[in-house]
């Protein structure tokens, strides 16, 4: 009893105040370091995921069909060939590699792919769809 009260009185002195207030901003200042390395590491997150999907758009546009032009025009490529699946963006991709410096030389050749899937009915009997893609061969030469 005699020790619980002295401990309550040095608590009640103005040495003991202070050092609850030091023991108190103490844990503030950690709270804040540790708040403060948080934000760090979330920031160093988002640097890193920006990094990387910049990284994975650069991927993307580089085997992109405006990307192939452009890096063989930026390499000094006299000619460029490429072949094109005839469809409804044939007319983009065409456009794009203009873009990038290059003049339509020729249609090279022409390759047809066929596929066929065949889906099981509920009568025993099946389904078989069918389609054929069209691919042309196009040759460009340097805009010069």
């Amino acid at each position: 009893m005699e020790q619980a009260e002295a401990q309550r009185r040095w608590e009640l002195s103005p040495a003991g105040q202070a050092a609850r207030q030091a023991e108190a901003a103490e844990a503030q200042w950690r709270r804040e370091v540790e708040y403060a390395e948080a934000q760090r590491r979330h920031q160093l997150e988002i640097a890193q995921r920006a990094e990387r999907e910049a990284g994975e758009a650069r991927l993307r546009w580089e085997q992109s069909t405006a990307g192939q032009a452009a890096l063989a025009y930026g390499r000094g490529d006299r000619y460029f060939s490429i072949e094109l699946l005839v469809d409804g963006d044939l007319a983009h991709h065409l456009n794009d590699i203009a873009k990038a410096g290059w003049l339509e030389e020729s249609v090279g050749g022409r390759r047809h792919k066929k596929t066929a899937i065949q889906r099981p009915l509920d009568d025993g009997s099946h389904e078989v769809m069918r389609e054929t893609f069209e691919y042309r061969t196009y040759l460009f030469r340097r805009n010069v």
